[in-house]
């Protein structure tokens, strides 16, 4: 009895914390894990010309995730894309292009990393030598471990990194940005963090389960023999027949 209560003491803020978590508008509209949605509102924060008046915040941000930015330089997108087809027919996530730089996203939320990354980095680089500039491709997950071989020509970067970079950024733009995009710039990391610590506390509650499979099979059946003792109790008090 001592295990099991001690067992229940520690599941018990597994449970809790995954209810605390503030909701975002991203949440309650029903799309916290479209992956098109996420490269919809990063293409937006990524267009330096765009209302959001960020500028090159995002751009800037990214880069410095790869080591290749420039200090003090001003970044200026010069198209911004999604979807952008290969020769092969595969599907690069994001595309832009800045005054040094052409740059590919696969944007990996909830899904595997089982993506002809070669080819994605093959036209990055045509489309960078066609324009007498460099080429950076990244992979941006929401997991650290995405379970797969990574391209090594590939920037594995975490939107925890990248949100991190942003946040020390983002006082530089503040001024110039827009009130009602800093409002949706916050409801957008705020959904981003929220996912990331459901994901920390699927694994943490994994990891329970498998550590404590033969006490909580202890727990479930006497909450059985308990279920099957009241019903018995019950039959008896006013002789009512209850199914097994």
């Amino acid at each position: 009895m001592d295990k099991l209560i001690e067992l229940l003491e520690m599941f018990k803020p597994l449970v809790g914390s995954k209810q605390q978590s503030e909701q975002t508008l991203m949440q309650i509209s029903g799309y916290p894990r479209r992956e098109n949605v996420y490269s919809s509102l990063l293409c937006f924060f990524l267009d330096t010309e765009k209302e959001h008046g960020f500028r090159d915040l995002f751009v800037r941000s990214l880069l410095e995730c790869t080591s290749q930015a420039v200090t003090n330089r001003k970044y200026h997108t010069e198209y911004v894309d999604t979807e952008c087809q290969t020769e092969k027919n595969n599907r690069v996530d994001i595309v832009f292009e800045t005054d040094t730089h052409v740059v590919g996203i696969e944007n990996k939320i909830d899904h595997v990393v089982n993506n002809n990354l070669c080819d994605y980095e093959a036209y990055i680089e045509a489309l960078a030598t066609e324009s007498g500039k460099s080429h950076i491709c990244i992979l941006l997950t929401l997991k650290e471990n995405t379970g797969a071989m990574i391209n090594e020509l590939f920037y594995h970067i975490t939107y925890k990194t990248f949100i991190k970079q942003i946040k020390k950024n983002l006082g530089q733009y503040v001024v110039s940005a827009s009130t009602k995009w800093i409002v949706f710039l916050n409801d957008f990391i705020k959904t981003l963090e929220n996912l990331q610590e459901v994901q920390k506390m699927d694994k943490e509650l994994l990891s329970f389960f498998n550590d404590n499979w033969e006490a909580v099979e202890s727990l479930l059946d006497a909450q059985i023999d308990l279920d099957k003792f009241l019903k018995n109790k019950v039959k008896k008090s006013n002789g009512i027949s209850f199914g097994e």
